[in-house]
């Protein structure tokens, strides 16, 4: 979400000073709620295998048994949710954050990862400054995989904060750390009627 993408319409804007909010995760602004890209970067962890990039669940009927490699989840609803994987439904969200065994847990894992596409780290979703192709968000962490979703209005965020949380499955199916970061719409102030 940093503002030198050319694709993001920012006009050339200096990305702003990092905004934390109090238990110290990343807060991205946008006014809208959609019209921005999500990007999630992995690399291996202490097992040495490699990040799992499945993203699409497995022609089976619900309740699904399998989760994605990708696990990716908001404390809010994104858009009207419809049938899993839709490409023009919502998200459902999950409040407070979790990870536990249920299909409708499950479920919500495959709708939001199966927006995002995979990317190896020399062939990205992102372009520098200068307009150019493969673009790191983190490259001082040195990430190996690269997950990207453009934001529809079709799935946009709702006014205030959404906590996303997030953890990666390797391709030994070890699922690696939690890391979260709030998306904030600010919401519309309302308008007083003149008096007759």
């Amino acid at each position: 979400m940093a503002c030198q993408d050319p694709l993001c319409n920012c006009d050339g804007a200096p990305t702003p000073t990092p905004q934390f909010d109090s238990q110290g995760r990343q807060v991205f602004e946008n006014a809208y709620g959609y019209g921005f890209r999500l990007v999630v970067e992995g690399k291996r962890g202490t097992s040495g295998a490699a990040v799992g990039t499945t993203l699409q669940p497995p022609p089976t009927p619900p309740p699904l048994t399998t989760r994605p490699d990708l696990q990716i989840e908001s404390t809010q609803p994104m858009g009207i949710f419809t049938t899993l994987c839709d490409p023009y439904g919502g998200i459902q969200g999950i409040s407070p954050p979790d990870f536990g065994p249920s299909a409708d847990i499950t479920n919500a894992l495959w709708n939001f990862s199966c927006r995002f596409t995979a990317f190896n780290t020399s062939d990205t979703c992102l372009l520098d400054a200068y307009g150019n192709p493969n673009a790191l968000a983190n490259p001082g962490a040195s990430p190996t995989v690269q997950f990207c979703d453009i934001v529809t209005v079709t799935k946009a965020f709702s006014p205030g904060d959404s906590i996303l949380t997030v953890q990666l499955r390797d391709t030994s199916q070890n699922i690696g750390p939690t890391a979260q970061v709030v998306i904030r719409v600010p919401t519309p102030t309302p308008t007083l009627a003149p008096a007759p």
